[in-house]
């Protein structure tokens, strides 16, 4: 799970509410880290374990969406307008490349993670072969 631009987003609550131990009066201004939902262990088994089968298992995906927990792209009135448009795009440059590419992982390999500012693959090898020869 990789958590790219700027993780907080900025709110204005609607109701008082407490928070742990901390109480947030209605029209307080507060941000929510979040990647504290990315990778907390309450909503995702080894949640800094680059799984790239993560989203597969359809109790990770039920549990995630009712508790919103995954929301790479906000949600709510502020969500990405783009949102839609970046998914479309994605799954057709992901046609694309299966059509045209054999794709597999070396065996036994495994994906080391790096953490920081943000959290990604250390390094990540595929190896790639065209389905079709080229026409000359």
């Amino acid at each position: 799970m990789y958590i790219g631009n700027g993780n907080l987003e900025e709110r204005v609550a609607t109701k008082t509410f407490k928070l742990g131990k901390y109480t947030i009066y209605k029209g307080t201004r507060f941000n929510l880290l979040v990647s504290a939902f990315h990778l907390n262990e309450n909503f995702y088994t080894n949640p800094t374990k680059v799984d790239l089968k993560r989203f597969m298992d359809r109790s990770n995906i039920s549990k995630s969406n009712k508790s919103c927990a995954y929301m790479p792209f906000s949600l709510g009135q502020r969500i990405c307008v783009g949102r839609y448009l970046a998914e479309l795009v994605v799954q057709m440059i992901l046609v694309a490349i299966i059509n045209a590419f054999d794709i597999t992982a070396p065996e036994d390999y495994e994906v080391g993670a790096i953490e920081g500012l943000s959290y990604g693959p250390d390094s990540f090898y595929l190896q790639i072969k065209p389905k079709y020869s080229p026409k000359k």
